[in-house]
C-alpha cells in the first residue's frame, strides 16, 4: 500500500486539479474522460487560502520544515486507503469465496474491529506528528497548520480512494487471496478493539455480560455496549450500543467514557460527530487519569 500511496502523490504532482469550494469538480487531462473528482468544503478552501497567503511570506527554511510535516501527515491517509481497500476485498471475496460468503456477517464484524485498530493507529501517528510540529513551527499558528494538513490528506485520500475503486472495477481485485484475508480479519478480531480491549464472546461469557449489565454493573454495561457496537456475540446495533455505553459512562466506567469521547469525534456510532459531547466524556475519563483521553483532548484543542 505504501507503493500505491507513492502513485497517489505522483498523481497529485502531475494532474491539473480543478477543485472549487463546495463542488465536486472533475480532473481532466487533454480533454479526455475525467480522471477524478474532488470535493472541497467551502470552509476548508477558505482556510487553505489563509494558509497559502501566510506560507508564501515564510523563509525557505521555514517552508521546508512545513513541507516535511505535510508529507508525513499526508502519508497517514494511506491508513484510510487500507480500510477502503479491505472493504472492497471483502466484497469481492463474498462473491467469489463460499467460506466468506457463508460467514459474511462474522467477517464484517471482524472488519469493524480491524477498522477501529487502523483508525486508532492513524490517530496516534497524527498526534505524534502534531506534537513535533507544534514545537518546531512556532512561526505559524498550529490551528492553521492543522487545517492545511487535513486539507492535504483529504485530497490524497480522495484521489487514492478513486484509484482503488477504479482498480476494483477493472478486475484488479481478482488477485486477492481470500483465505489470507479471512485469516487477517480473524487475527484482528482476536486482538480486540484498541480502545475497548478484547471481550470474550463465547455464549456463556455473553450471557454473563448481559446478566451483569441488566443488574446495573458498569463493566458489564461497557462490555455489552461494545459487543452491540461491533456485532460480536450479539446482533450488531450501534444505536443500542451507544445507549448502553452512555449508561456505563454515567456509572463511572472510564473505558466507556473513553470510547464515547473518541467515538463522538467520528461517525463511529452512526450519528454525526459531536465535538462538544466528545470533550465532555474525554474530560471525565482524563479526570480519572486516563492517558489516552488526555491525548485525545489535546488533539481536540488543536482543532479549535
Amino acid at each position: 500500500m505504501l507503493q500505491f500511496l507513492a502513485i497517489v502523490f505522483l498523481s497529485l504532482a502531475l494532474l491539473p486539479f480543478q477543485a472549487v469550494a463546495g463542488d465536486a469538480k472533475p480532473v481532466v487531462k487533454d480533454d479526455k474522460k475525467p480522471l477524478f473528482s474532488l470535493y472541497i468544503p467551502p470552509e476548508a478552501a477558505q482556510a487553505e487560502e489563509v494558509y497559502a497567503s501566510l506560507f508564501k511570506n515564510l523563509t525557505k527554511e521555514q517552508q521546508a520544515i512545513i513541507k516535511a510535516y505535510e508529507s508525513d501527515y499526508a502519508k497517514t491517509a494511506d491508513i484510510e486507503l487500507e480500510i477502503s481497500s479491505t472493504a472492497l476485498k471483502i466484497k469481492y471475496c463474498s462473491e467469489k469465496d463460499t467460506v466468506i460468503a457463508k460467514s459474511l456477517a462474522k467477517y464484517k464484524s471482524h472488519f469493524n474491529i480491524y477498522q477501529n485498530q487502523l483508525q486508532a493507529r492513524q490517530r496516534d501517528e497524527r498526534l505524534k506528528i502534531r506534537a513535533r510540529q507544534v514545537e518546531e513551527t512556532t512561526f505559524l499558528d498550529p490551528k492553521i497548520m492543522d487545517g492545511h494538513f487535513a486539507y492535504t490528506s483529504n485530497i490524497v485520500f480522495q484521489v487514492g480512494f478513486q484509484m482503488v475503486k477504479l482498480n476494483y472495477e477493472k478486475g484488479e481485485f481478482a488477485k486477492t487471496d481470500c483465505t489470507a484475508l479471512a485469516k487477517q480479519l480473524e487475527e484482528a478480531s482476536l486482538k480486540g478493539n484498541p480502545i475497548g480491549g478484547t471481550i470474550e464472546t463465547a455464549p456463556d461469557k455473553v450471557q454473563e455480560i448481559q446478566r451483569l449489565a441488566k443488574n446495573g454493573d458498569a463493566d458489564g454495561m461497557f462490555m455489552l455496549g461494545m459487543l452491540q457496537l461491533t456485532g460480536n456475540g450479539v446482533p450488531k446495533d450501534p444505536s443500542e450500543g451507544l445507549i448502553t455505553l452512555k449508561k456505563a459512562a454515567e456509572k463511572g466506567s472510564q473505558k466507556a467514557q473513553l470510547v464515547l469521547g473518541v467515538g463522538m469525534t467520528t461517525d463511529m456510532f452512526g450519528v454525526p460527530p459531536d465535538p462538544q459531547e466528545a470533550r465532555f466524556w474525554l474530560e471525565k475519563a482524563a479526570a480519572q487519569g486516563n492517558a489516552q483521553a488526555a491525548a485525545a483532548l489535546e488533539q481536540l484543542d488543536r482543532k479549535k
